[in-house]
C-alpha cells in the first residue's frame, strides 16, 4: 500500500519536473526581471523612508508609533515602580 507521504512528494518531484521540462518557471523569472513595478511615492520621502499616500494615513501611523514608544517607556517605568 502507497504512504501518503510518499505519494504527495512522488506528485511534487513530477510536477517540477514537468515545469521544468517546458520552461515555464524560467519563462517567469525572465518577465519578472522585465516588468519590475515603478516604485513612486505620491508625497515624496522623508529621507530614506517614503511617505505614505495621504496625510491621514500618516498621521495615524505616526502617532501610533509614538504612543507605542510612550507606553514602552514611560508607562511601563511608572508601572514597575509601582508594582515594586
Amino acid at each position: 500500500m502507497f504512504d501518503r507521504r510518499s505519494l504527495l512528494g512522488a506528485t511534487a518531484a513530477v510536477s517540477s519536473f514537468v515545469a521544468a521540462a517546458f520552461g515555464r518557471g524560467a519563462a517567469a523569472k525572465t518577465n519578472a526581471k522585465q516588468e519590475r513595478p515603478v516604485d513612486l511615492e505620491p508625497r515624496g520621502t522623508m529621507g530614506r523612508l517614503e511617505r505614505l499616500p495621504n496625510l491621514a494615513l500618516e498621521s495615524r501611523q505616526e502617532f501610533l508609533t509614538d504612543f507605542r514608544g510612550w507606553v514602552n517607556t514611560d508607562l511601563s517605568r511608572a508601572m514597575n515602580k509601582r508594582a515594586e
